[in-house]
């Protein structure tokens, strides 16, 4: 999708940094969600401890995680 995008419209050099940023917010958004599903206490603890422990620890630390290392499902 960046390839096809970028062919029509320049991406910021920091497109990477900014896309990490956007896809933790959108997990904060989507998990404040699934906070109303009857069944959340019993899944979305391990959700939010593989996020924190692999995708927001990477992103504190100043790496990159969005295109290496597991998705946070995994």
């Amino acid at each position: 999708m960046l390839r096809a995008y970028a062919r029509h419209y320049a991406l910021p050099r920091n497109h990477v940094e900014l896309l990490e940023r956007f896809y933790l917010a959108a997990m904060l958004d989507t998990m404040n969600f699934w906070l109303g599903l009857p069944d959340w206490t019993d899944w979305m603890p391990g959700i939010v401890r593989k996020l924190a422990d692999r995708e927001a620890a990477a992103y504190l630390k100043g790496e990159s995680f969005l295109f290496n290392g597991a998705p946070y499902w995994e």
